[in-house]
């Protein structure tokens, strides 16, 4: 008798500890995914710069960019105070490799939106342009990169400055996983 108390004791105990440790588990998982969502608002916060590049080449004699937006570098900025900070913390709970590219690969998307509204506004303005140039009847032809050209090098170099940021934050061997940055290339 006192063996079977014993054992129903343990068992309640065994019980208490797991729903505890479930309780845990699931609290984590709900602090951890806001976590991840502030830092990704953090890090898009960034890519409002993107509008700027169309009035930056728009309707200007400016020679054709050779250098990457300053607003490039800081894009991911966030999310690697965040590694810096609290890497040391997160490995022993998640698994590495994993949470970086859901966090790079949700910034990406919203990069994409972003590139994808700022080539709509060139497409629209060119054709504006057009419009205008046809009524005026007046035909130039030069060997210098159009506005809307200047854009497109700025976005590719912008491109490939977050490429290089990418590849900052993340170990080399996931970066085949970001689905959605081989999208901003095409």
């Amino acid at each position: 008798l006192k063996n079977t108390y014993t054992d129903k004791i343990n068992k309640l105990i065994d019980i208490s500890k797991n729903k505890l440790v479930n309780r845990f588990i699931k609290l984590r998982d709900v602090v951890w995914n806001k976590a991840m969502n502030q830092i990704a608002n953090d890090c898009k916060k960034h890519l409002t710069a993107v509008k700027v590049i169309a009035g930056k080449y728009r309707m200007t004699n400016k020679p054709p960019p050779d250098s990457p937006s300053s607003y490039v570098e800081l894009i991911l900025q966030p999310f690697k105070s965040f590694i810096d900070n609290y890497s040391h913390h997160v490995k022993s709970f998640t698994t590495i490799g994993v949470y970086d590219i859901e966090i790079i690969e949700d910034i990406t998307k919203s990069y994409i939106i972003q590139i994808q509204l700022l080539m709509e506004t060139v497409k629209q303005m060119d054709s504006a342009l057009q419009r205008r140039t046809k009524l005026r009847t007046i035909t130039t032809t030069t060997n210098t990169m159009t506005d809307s050209e200047k854009i497109s090098l700025q976005v590719l170099l912008d491109i490939k400055a977050y490429y290089n940021e990418i590849c900052k934050v993340i170990d080399s061997k996931y970066i085949n996983d970001i689905k959605s940055y081989n999208v901003l290339l095409e």
